[in-house]
């Protein structure tokens, strides 16, 4: 599956940043995967080896809960081979559920901990087990439905975030959160999701998008849903400082931190936030303030209640044609005289659009009356400038088998 890919990809770059710090941090750390493609498995172990030189002294313990088939332990075999002594593989027979008692029994808890499991819900125990490391990490995928960030939340995840993966071919989306108590590893996975793989047929969706729209995995991601979430937090705060934002966009989006000063010029330059003050760079302690951020839905709305066509908003530009405002701070251009007076309204900026406001009504073209008896030769305009209406403790390691052993017989004992 696409999401398989993807998936795949943010284990590897996830676990390529969090390894070295682990092995720094202590001399001991896990690895926990419950995933049902094998692949993942394997991938894990081929950049475990990559770090094997760091190693020395420390002591690695992955765990694999075979969900993957029973072909997982031989296709594991000759990748394992390759570790050094100092990392100790464990296949377990389960699914994510088991995921609290082998955790337990490898004794995970209070050491670096990174734990990857696809399941069908969030489970507390699970979560709580997860959330024994110190620090602990958490990649959870589950089916799209249903948000995950508020369990990771209680778990004690400081740091969450999370997005949804919708595949091109109409397979069914799933759901991705990451929890973090390190504000460095939250940004490297940000920065994953942006780096993988841009053809696996895979779009994102951000749960906090007021218009939930797809975007491509891109380095460079689309800014339209970032503009809206923060109009859309200024709405709800107030004004709020550039570092307030980034930090905003980091722990409330899909966006990376380093996304936010473009979305912010972008909307400066569309007249729907100010700054103060007005000049300088941007950053730091600048105070963002939305502009009446809703002036395009209410003079739309207004048009509606009115019994007016949308292009009757073409009325309201000043007689002279030179560029002006409409009502209620909406900013537009005109077309200059030598088109005939046809009040053709061109875009004025590719920043901020009329449905990225929050509350706007949908977008809608704005043409003078004339506009179908010009030719598009004879248009000072290219065809895509016409505008849409724009505005700005366990055992040990070694006695793990019969450990596990030992509980499935207390299951069954207490079950009889």
């Amino acid at each position: 599956m696409a999401t398989d890919i993807v998936l795949r990809e943010l284990l590897v770059r996830q676990l390529d940043h969090w390894l070295p710090g682990a092995l720094h941090r202590s001399r001991r750390a896990t690895l926990a995967l419950s995933y049902p493609d094998p692949d993942a498995a394997e991938a894990a172990l081929r950049v475990v080896a990559e770090f094997a030189d760091r190693l020395r002294g420390r002591r690695l313990t992955v765990l694999v809960l075979a969900g993957g088939g029973p072909d997982l332990p031989a296709r594991l075999g000759p990748v394992e081979a390759t570790l050094p002594a100092d990392v100790a593989v464990h296949l377990v027979p389960g699914d994510a559920s088991r995921l609290p008692v082998v955790l337990k029994a490898a004794g995970a808890a209070g050491a670096p901990l990174l734990t990857m499991v696809d399941a069908a819900a969030a489970e507390p125990a699970l979560l709580a087990a997860a959330a024994t490391g110190r620090p602990a990490e958490l990649l959870l995928s589950a089916p799209a439905p249903a948000s995950l960030r508020p369990a990771l939340t209680g778990a004690g995840f400081a740091l969450t975030t999370e997005v949804e993966l919708v595949p091109a071919d109409g397979s069914p989306a799933r759901r991705v959160a990451f929890g973090t108590g390190l504000e460095k590893s939250l940004e490297a996975f940000k920065d994953a999701l942006w780096e993988v793989d841009e053809f696996a047929g895979v779009r994102y969706r951000d749960p906090e998008d007021p218009a939930g729209g797809l975007l491509d995995i891109a380095l460079h991601p689309e800014p339209g849903p970032l503009r809206r979430e923060l109009l859309a937090e200024l709405a709800r705060s107030g004004p709020r400082t550039v570092t307030e934002l980034r930090r905003h966009t980091l722990t409330g989006t899909v966006y990376r931190a380093a996304d936010t000063v473009g979305a912010l010029t972008s909307l400066l330059h569309s007249g729907a936030v100010r700054r103060d003050p007005e000049h300088g760079r941007l950053g730091g302690d600048v105070l963002i303030i939305a502009a009446r951020p809703k002036a395009a839905g209410q003079l739309l709305d207004q048009h509606r209640r009115a019994g007016g066509h949308h292009s009757d908003a073409e009325h309201h530009l000043p007689a002279d044609h030179r560029p002006g405002d409409l009502p209620l701070g909406a900013h537009v251009a005109v077309a200059d005289g030598g088109q005939g007076g046809q009040r053709e309204v061109e875009r004025v900026d590719a920043g901020l659009e009329a449905d990225e406001l929050p509350g706007a009504a949908p977008r809608h073209h704005v043409v003078g009356e004339g506009e179908g008896e010009h030719p598009r030769d004879q248009r000072d305009t290219e065809p895509d400038q016409r505008a849409d209406f724009l505005v700005a403790g366990g055992c040990p390691v070694g006695e793990l088998p019969a450990y596990l052993a030992g509980d499935e017989q207390g299951d069954d004992q207490d079950q009889q």
